[in-house]
């Protein structure tokens, strides 16, 4: 108490009045997180007094540390992602955690501001698109529904293509609206995927023919039918004769 005392006295005395954090037990034991304001009730007389107002701000100040936690959170992240995060507005970029560096082969954050989306990529996506309008137009895409995942061509500063995933989402940074682009390589993926497919393509391509036969239980039973016809064929013309030559016989 002497501490807030003395502390309020001193800001009266330089500023005429005094505005200060504290902390008050509650009858429950509980700990309050308080506002504490003090004004003279005579500014040329401080001896007669000074006026207090105590504001409990307790659940300020929890909100307050779960935005500080949280954005702690969000800064390991983005500070320790395999991922290559950026921020972009519609003048460029703005900032980019370190992957971002490395992936892109820059040595300094200032230097990667300078570079537009297109000028990391070659001059033309394999679709045939330029790599200006296309990213333009991703970048429309983004900012009018929110976000926009796509595949892309990147280029870094040694001249080497690598596959990637983008990703970017718009959100609201101090009143502003920017973008998040987060880059993965995919290249190891795509490599995979292709080898895949042309091996598939060589097992269609060189896998012998064969003729259809027929099932062997087919063969045998087309095989009796026509042994029984033939059977039969044969025990009708002997039954046909003979009664012929009886007939024949008798008359």
């Amino acid at each position: 108490y002497e501490s807030v005392a003395d502390e309020s006295d001193r800001q009266i005395a330089e500023k005429g009045s005094a505005a200060l954090e504290t902390r008050f037990k509650n009858k429950n034991g509980s700990i309050l997180n308080i506002l504490l304001t003090a004004a003279p009730l005579d500014k040329n007389d401080l001896s007669k007094g000074l006026s207090f107002i105590a504001l409990d701000i307790t659940e300020r100040k929890r909100a307050e540390e779960a935005l500080m936690d949280s954005e702690g959170k969000f800064k390991a992240i983005y500070q320790n992602s395999n991922d290559a995060i950026m921020l972009l507005n519609k003048d460029g970029f703005f900032d980019c955690n370190p992957q971002t560096l490395k992936i892109f082969k820059v040595k300094k954050k200032e230097e990667f501001v300078k570079f537009r989306p297109d000028e990391l990529s070659p001059p033309v996506q394999p679709d045939g698109k330029k790599s200006l309008e296309a990213a333009q137009e991703n970048i429309s895409i983004a900012y009018r529904e929110g976000y926009n995942r796509f595949d892309w061509i990147h280029r870094s500063t040694d001249g080497k293509d690598f596959y990637a995933e983008v990703l970017l989402c718009a959100f609201n940074l101090g009143g502003e609206l920017v973008l998040q682009a987060t880059v993965r390589d995919i290249t190891e993926r795509k490599q995979a995927e292709e080898a895949l497919k042309i091996s598939c393509r060589g097992r269609w391509t060189t896998r012998p023919r064969r003729r259809p036969r027929w099932p062997k239980r087919a063969s045998r039973t087309r095989s009796t039918a026509r042994t029984s016809w033939s059977t039969s064929t044969t025990r009708t013309r002997a039954m046909r004769s003979w009664i012929s030559s009886s007939v024949v016989s008798d008359g």
